[in-house]
């Protein structure tokens, strides 16, 4: 893993945003650690991952605002870039639901390409040199996109509660883009730092 420090912005706005006020935060956002145009190129497939890990309604925990993800999605178009909303929910959660309950379907309806991850293809990826996670399944589109949005919920970072432990947020997102495996140890840094190690084979 590198040891490169990443640019991260931070943007305040309004209590309850309207769409048009979340699309000039993510603008903001964007401007204050130098833009996207050295990460991603007219013609890329971007894929942004949000955070639909269960069947509830944005503004809860857990949930990604469609509003971001449709104002990032809007974005990388105007930048002549080919970008999917693509996530899978938590182990034991119906995605469809999920994915309708979050307001997700609804972007759909307007023309977005809004995709479950659980009803794709998966693909077995292999880390020889991890320390805990050697093998894991993961959705191929998420090896076929030239870039990956991860996002987060519009509240602040949480923790994991069921583990206690403090990981990278970003990085505890990589976990929406393989399957689950039965047996895999707890989310631990190990496990995270693995998760990165897959990623990048």
């Amino acid at each position: 893993m590198s040891n490169q420090k990443t640019k991260v912005s931070i943007v305040k706005g309004p209590k309850n945003p309207q769409e048009k006020e979340i699309r000039e935060m993510v603008e903001r956002a964007i401007d204050l650690i130098g833009g996207i145009d050295d990460i991603i190129s007219k013609g890329d497939r971007v894929l942004i991952k949000p955070n639909i890990a269960v069947e509830i309604k944005p503004g809860e925990t857990e949930v990604s605002d469609p509003r971001v993800a449709k104002a990032v999605y809007d974005i990388l178009v105007e930048m002549g870039a080919k970008p999917i909303i693509g996530e899978s929910s938590a182990a034991a959660v119906d995605g469809e639901a999920a994915f309708k309950a979050s307001g997700y379907y609804d972007l759909r309806d307007q023309g977005y390409e809004v995709i479950n991850l659980k009803k794709t293809k998966t693909i077995r990826v292999e880390n020889p040199n991890a320390k805990v996670l050697r093998k894991a399944k993961i959705y191929e589109l998420a090896r076929e996109v030239d870039s990956i949005v991860l996002g987060e919920n519009d509240t602040l970072p949480e923790l994991d509660k069921e583990r206690t432990i403090l990981i990278g947020v970003c990085t505890k997102r990589y976990k929406g883009l393989g399957q689950y495996i039965p047996g895999c140890p707890p989310l631990g840094r190990e496990v995270i730092k693995d998760m990165v190690d897959v990623f990048g084979t």
